[in-house]
């Protein structure tokens, strides 16, 4: 499921790979977008990022795959199944990926009521 962008080039050495785990053998498509530091012909990769939350009684995620600009939401009733759907949706090639809507090297602004 991991495709390189070819239009994105990363800067830099990369980031120093993580240790393998049990969560890891559970979830490795997970794994390999969160972990992988290099693409397969050894140029650097950028590393997604996942944010976890709970509301409304639902543990929801957001995976952003910062290399293509994209987001994948993922809800669930537990966080064991928030990773499983996940893990499911990321080997689905008709998952819905959006668009990521924050420029590179913009900054979250945060709405003060």
């Amino acid at each position: 499921m991991l495709s390189r962008k070819m239009d994105r080039k990363v800067q830099g050495l990369g980031a120093t790979p993580v240790d393998p785990c049990e969560l890891a053998l559970q979830v490795p498509t997970l794994y390999d977008y969160l972990g992988q530091t290099a693409w397969p012909d050894g140029t650097v990769r950028q590393t997604s990022s996942l944010l976890l939350f709970q509301q409304d009684g639902m543990f929801k995620g957001m995976l952003k795959d910062t290399e293509c600009g994209l987001c994948l939401w993922i809800a669930g009733k537990s966080l064991t199944g928030l990773l499983a759907s996940l893990e499911a949706a990321l080997n689905d090639p008709n998952a819905e990926w959006r668009v990521d809507r924050q420029v590179t090297g913009q900054v979250a602004r945060r709405v003060k009521k």
